[in-house]
């Protein structure tokens, strides 16, 4: 059966896939290509993008770039949509990805103006924030405006509205589905759990000598990526490393300023704090600032291990798919534990133990091992075929249930 599907989201420039505008993007435009494999034709309404043209085609996957991030993006959206042929439409969530402040909260008013054409409308949530993390210290670190209760009161009526409103609701792991049921009180059915899919990677280079192109030759290599936030556990990772008393070991902090945050204030002396921790350890500690596209394969190969200290889990993570593609071996902190049963590879959220999880899996052949078979078996159950072929067996789904 083929359909017409519309897809809302951002996305990244022609010939660029791993973008400033972070995950979604890319994961959008690897979501699309593996559908269009499976009797899908795809029309991506985007986000208008300087020195983009408005309307070509990538890939056989016709790309509009119509509407900006501010109040008006639902009618811009809703306006273009009504003017396309399409059976089901889809659309990516994650906040403040269609703007900050009020333009945040519009998305509800997006899938009412979309519901008046009785089509299937189905959201993508990307990151569900635990309600029972929502505390102080989580503003803080996220420099939200409000207290908490009047926080978690906006955010369980707006996810709730969100859910309420979607024929279904796509999330990428179980977890963030009983945070859903559990604590947003959402139907159960309307939810369904689609991992985020792993890249097929072509950039891949021998250990050895992605070390030497990035001059850390003989060095046990240990890489944090991703933007720079609080909730991430970078100063955690810091202290491990000092712990890690090992002068042949280096910590690559790869990753660039948050964009949404980067002119805050109590974000930049964030910054600062970090790097002053970094230079008091008297450790190998590089902060890399951000890594352009074409860089990050080497980054990756260059990895002995690649470690998501995460504090709070909100979210597939980004780094750790990448680390599964180059097949590089990682380290999760407890909060993640969802996705692996090995404690191996697992940490609690302390310095000292973080330190000897390095120190394992930096000497232990075996423990290596167990990491690199994780890659592997996750390289096919999260293939983006795969992936696809769920997605649109999704589709039709409430294609039909909607006639």
């Amino acid at each position: 059966m083929m359909m017409n599907v519309a897809v809302v989201s951002i996305y990244p420039p022609p010939n660029s896939i791993h973008s400033r505008h972070g995950g979604v993007a890319s994961y959008t435009h690897n979501l699309v290509n593996s559908m269009s494999k499976h009797s899908a034709k795809i029309l991506v309404f985007s986000d208008k993008s300087q020195g983009v043209k408005s309307y070509y085609a990538d890939n056989g996957i016709i790309i509009k770039r119509c509407w900006n991030k501010g109040m008006i993006y639902p009618f811009q959206i809703f306006f273009n949509v009504l003017n396309s042929k399409i059976d089901v439409i889809h659309i990516q969530h994650e906040f403040f990805l269609y703007g900050n402040g009020i333009s945040a909260g519009l998305f509800p008013l997006l899938q009412m103006l979309l519901r008046l054409l009785n089509k299937p409308i189905i959201v993508t949530i990307h990151g569900v924030i635990p309600l029972s993390r929502l505390n102080k210290e989580f503003i803080e670190e996220n420099k939200l405006n409000g207290t908490p209760v009047m926080l978690r009161a906006g955010l369980y009526s707006l996810v709730k509205l969100i859910v309420r409103l979607s024929t279904c609701t796509i999330v990428h792991e179980n977890n963030l589905k009983e945070i859903l049921t559990s604590e947003y009180k959402c139907d159960p059915s309307k939810i369904h759990v689609i991992p985020h899919g792993i890249e097929e990677r072509d950039d891949s280079i021998e250990n050895s000598k992605a070390k030497q192109m990035l001059g850390y030759q003989d060095k046990k290599t240990v890489l944090f990526f991703g933007y720079l936030t609080e909730y991430k556990g970078i100063e955690l990772l810091i202290e491990a490393f000092d712990n890690l008393n090992d002068d042949d070991a280096i910590l690559i902090i790869a990753g660039g300023e948050h964009p949404r945050l980067k002119e805050n204030e109590s974000y930049r002396n964030y910054i600062t704090s970090l790097k002053k921790k970094a230079d008091l350890t008297g450790k190998n500690v590089i902060f890399t600032g951000f890594v352009p596209e074409e860089k990050i394969g080497i980054y990756f190969s260059a990895a002995d291990v690649v470690v998501c200290p995460y504090t709070v889990f909100m979210s597939s993570s980004g780094p750790l798919s990448l680390s599964i593609s180059y097949r590089t071996p990682f380290l999760l902190s407890s909060e993640l534990k969802s996705f692996i049963s090995d404690d191996n590879l697992i940490f609690e959220k302390d310095p000292a133990s973080l330190s000897e999880k390095i120190r394992q899996i930096l000497n232990d052949p075996a423990v290596k091992l167990k990491s690199l078979e994780y890659c592997d078996e996750m390289r096919i159950f999260r293939s983006w075929e795969k992936i696809g072929e769920k997605t649109c067996k999704l589709y039709i789904m409430s294609f039909q249930s909607s006639c």
